[in-house]
């Protein structure tokens, strides 16, 4: 799926009809918002060298590549 496609989804109604309408967040997003309260683990289904380079520069971009 595109990023765009992902975005359409609604993350939310699985759990409760309350979260209704919540979004998946892109990485970046997830990273900004979290820096300095949480840690985020990565998980990538997706193989090779392009997409660790992608990855890793978001992290370093927007997120706490130290922790």
């Amino acid at each position: 799926m595109t990023l765009a496609e992902i975005k359409k989804l609604d993350a939310g109604i699985k759990f409760a009809p309350r979260f209704r309408g919540e979004r998946v967040p892109a990485l970046r997003e997830v990273l900004s918002l979290g820096k300095g309260k949480i840690g985020v683990m990565i998980d990538l289904k997706e193989e090779g060298e392009d997409t660790r380079r992608k990855v890793a520069a978001e992290v370093r971009k927007y997120g706490e590549p130290k922790r």
